[in-house]
């Protein structure tokens, strides 16, 4: 039980900060979109 549950923890762990990670890459899509639109 104790292994699965640090597998489980390991896991969840690894997709918050993927989760996080395409957030922040969003944003700054976006910003850099916004850019490139009032360039236009």
């Amino acid at each position: 039980m104790g292994d699965f549950f640090k597998i489980s923890f390991a896991l969840l762990v690894c997709y918050c900060k993927w989760a996080i990670y395409e957030i922040l890459a969003m944003k700054e899509f976006f910003k850099h979109s916004d850019l490139v639109v009032k360039k236009l």
